[in-house]
């Protein structure tokens, strides 16, 4: 059973083969009217497509991938294993060599201030941004707090260091988005479903047709509008 998601990505992708075989015939017919004492003077016909409206009908089946429970975020909590790795390897990037209970401390203290971001809201509210941002903050004040022969440039390299990190960690913890199941063949439909509760897909697709133009440099090539 096909995701509308899918079913829609099916219908664009048939509408741009639709185009390439399109022009594929016109090819075809260019070189039969080439190859033509009286037709090589004539202009080769070639059909574009501007506009094309669809109306479909569908049956929702099911909604999957909806996230429970996590307050409409778009990312799940790390767990303090996981910032405690992003955190010591961030340390390591910078350059910066703590005693193991200073290293300790500061890792504590990142691991608590994510539970309380993730504990407190709204949480429609918070980002993967201000989590890394926020981490890297208190990243940075434990080090300086640990040692006096952190240096500016340190310092700057451990922020860079404990944002990218953290971003790359919520970056694994993407929840999927609630998707909708559908029903579309017409037997599918016919089986399960009575006109009352059939919903129907209305697409205008408009062409957006594009040249490829090799590069100036002749390295590789540049799409630009038809």
């Amino acid at each position: 059973m096909p995701k509308l998601g899918e079913f829609i990505g099916a219908l664009l992708s048939d509408v741009v083969q639709a185009r390439v075989r399109a022009d594929l015939e016109a090819i075809r017919v260019a070189e039969v009217y080439s190859s033509h004492e009286l037709l090589r003077h004539l202009p080769v016909p070639r059909f574009r497509l501007p506009d094309i409206t669809v109306d479909v009908p569908v049956l929702v089946a099911a909604v999957d991938g909806a996230p429970g429970g996590v307050g409409g975020r778009s990312f799940g909590q790390p767990s303090p294993v996981e910032i405690t790795k992003a955190v010591r390897a961030s340390l390591s990037r910078s350059g910066i060599r703590l005693a193991r209970g200073e290293s300790s401390k500061v890792v504590a203290a990142a691991v608590q201030r994510g539970t309380e971001l993730f504990a407190s809201g709204p949480h429609v509210l918070l980002s993967p941004t201000r989590v890394s941002t926020e981490i890297a903050g208190v990243v940075v004040e434990g080090v300086r707090a640990s040692s006096r022969a952190v240096t500016d440039e340190h310092v700057r390299l451990l922020a860079t260091a404990t944002r990218e990190s953290m971003a790359s960690l919520l970056a694994t913890k993407l929840l999927e988005a609630p998707s909708l199941q559908v029903m579309v063949t017409a037997g599918e439909i016919k089986l399960h479903a009575n006109p009352d509760s059939l919903v129907r897909v209305r697409l205008t697709i408009s062409e957006d047709a594009y040249d490829v133009v090799p590069r100036d440099d002749g390295d590789g090539y540049y799409l630009t509008p038809e």
